[in-house]
């Protein structure tokens, strides 16, 4: 499920910036980086003020508290298997503040689609570049990668016409 939380609704002192924010700030000039995680974690406190650049910067944060029925606005319902490209299409690959730079976009009109505000699908703003630049190449088997490519994104496309196994429920 994805839920869509009003977060004028809870209190602004409970919230935090993502761990892997601060470890990423923290980590540029540093080799331990399982070290830095254990160090912020234990101290993520210090960071609080910082919660506001996370959502900023990774597209998430920590709210450390319960969130009350209040706070939720809507719900979306999703079955994974019923929906497996779109499903492979939420998950994310690489928490870093570079990823959501390049795909903010994406992530948000995801989000957009699951709750019904948009009807299209969004498409991956890399994959044209990615096409114009390594659409010659070919994948084991002499299939071409571009072609590999553009199948999927059509197959996703065509299953985010069906809302079957999406249910939205506004509070």
């Amino acid at each position: 499920m994805v839920l869509e939380i009003e977060s004028d609704e809870l209190n602004e002192e409970l919230f935090f910036p993502d761990e892997d924010f601060v470890v990423q700030g923290l980590a540029l000039n540093k080799m331990n980086i399982e070290q830095i995680h254990d160090d912020v974690r234990a101290n993520l406190e210090a960071y609080q003020q910082h919660w506001k650049l996370s959502v900023e910067k990774l597209g998430n944060c920590c709210y450390k508290d319960n969130i009350h029925a209040a706070a939720i606005k809507r719900v979306c319902f999703f079955d994974p298997e019923a929906r497996p490209l779109i499903a492979h299409a939420m998950l994310e690959p690489t928490i870093s503040i570079i990823n959501y730079h390049l795909f903010q976009a994406t992530y948000r009109s995801l989000v957009a689609w699951m709750f019904g505000d948009i009807v299209e699908f969004p498409q991956d703003p890399g994959v044209e570049l990615y096409l114009s630049t390594k659409s010659s190449n070919t994948a084991p088997g002499g299939i071409a990668v571009g072609e590999g490519i553009k199948k999927h994104c059509a197959k996703r496309k065509q299953e985010s016409k069906d809302r079957t196994s999406i249910e939205v429920v506004r509070f």
